[in-house]
């Protein structure tokens, strides 16, 4: 009984094993023929056939496809109109860094500066933090000089000999300031730095004075966002004692009169005394000694001020040791300013901290 079924079960079963094997015969002639050896010769050739983007084929097309047609605008996620700069060769518009056949994406990095501006002078001399990426192409848009008038070409020279770091750096003139009103509702320091993809000239998103890691971060995210990568870990460091950005730390050391041959100060005596200086540091980090960041609500009017109307301080942060007061002594009269916080001192290291109302010391904006 046993062998009976056992042969039915292969009379059955035999003819479907038969028609597998003419059909993996098959499968195996056509792929493995002589059409298949060409074209895997013409692939080592030749990269795989990749789909061509539509600005790709326009811009292949010919001048009429050279720049990306449509809605253009100076805003996030718009396609940025092709503007033309001055530049110490002539003019230089934005369609010299088009590039919609790149095989990788990469990036046009705008840097909005001034030669007045400190954080601006650091990021120049540091340069190479960003360069050091080789699919991206930095530009510097100088706006202002270095006495805060509107830059012209004879601030360019002096300006690019002050970026360290790049290769060849790129200067170019925009006294109207036109990427300053990325944000239509507030101003934004310098320097301002525009993250634009090259192969659609989209701006992609800008910062604002930034920290120089989170530039550095901002970067690796930017090109894995277009890779349709993974997102770089966020690795950036803690400031410096906690407070202080590296610029920033940075900046305050080179005002440092250190370097200087100054007569011995005896009000010196305890300056590397470690509990002088941790006693220095509770002072500096008491914020019943400086203003808060969210300070009360100043009285309607302030005394002897002409009916001016008081608002707290904006930007004045908490342990910046800044006064609640908007009028501050200057020599012996009352000046319309706001004492200024020394955190503020790399933005404008030269000149009286005198701004209006209760803004940011001019430098930064």
């Amino acid at each position: 009984m046993g062998t009976r079924r056992f042969a039915r079960y292969v009379s059955r079963a035999l003819p479907l094993a038969l028609a597998g094997a003419a059909l993996l015969a098959l499968a195996h002639c056509s792929s493995a023929g002589p059409g298949a050896a060409t074209a895997d010769a013409g692939a080592a050739d030749a990269p795989a056939d990749a789909p061509v983007s539509a600005l790709c084929t326009a811009f292949r097309a010919g001048p009429d496809g050279a720049y990306p047609k449509g809605a253009q605008a100076v805003e996030i996620l718009g396609t940025l109109p092709d503007l033309e700069f001055e530049g110490e060769s002539g003019k230089v518009a934005l369609h010299s860094y088009y590039d919609p056949c790149a095989a990788q994406a990469s990036l046009l990095v705008l840097r909005v500066t001034a030669g007045f501006c400190g954080p601006c002078l650091w990021s120049a001399a540091h340069s190479a933090e960003i360069t050091a990426e080789p699919r991206v192409a930095l530009v510097d848009l100088l706006v202002r000089s270095d006495i805060n008038l509107p830059a012209t070409a004879a601030d360019i020279g002096p300006f690019r000999s002050k970026i360290v770091g790049a290769p060849n750096p790129v200067v170019l003139l925009d006294p109207l300031h036109r990427f300053g009103g990325l944000d239509p509702k507030i101003p934004l320091p310098l320097p301002i730095l525009v993250y634009i993809d090259r192969r659609t000239m989209r701006v992609l998103s800008y910062q604002s004075n930034p920290p120089p890691d989170d530039v550095i971060f901002r970067l690796k995210t930017e090109l894995a966002i277009l890779d349709k990568q993974k997102r770089p870990e966020d690795k950036r460091p803690a400031p410096v004692d906690g407070y202080f950005q590296r610029n920033e730390w940075e900046m305050a050391q080179a005002m440092s009169m250190q370097a200087a041959k100054l007569p011995k100060d005896p009000t010196n005596a305890y300056a590397d005394d470690p509990a002088a200086a941790a006693f220095g540091k509770k002072l500096f980090s008491d914020v019943t000694l400086s203003a808060p960041a969210t300070s009360p609500a100043p009285p309607a009017t302030i005394p002897g001020a002409r009916s001016r109307t008081a608002s707290p301080p904006r930007w004045a942060p908490a342990k910046a040791i800044a006064t609640h007061r908007r009028r501050s002594l200057r020599r012996t009269r009352p000046s319309s300013s706001g004492t200024a916080a020394p955190t503020a001192c790399g933005c404008r290291r030269w000149g009286p901290w005198r701004t209006p109302s209760s803004s940011p010391p001019a430098a930064c904006a």
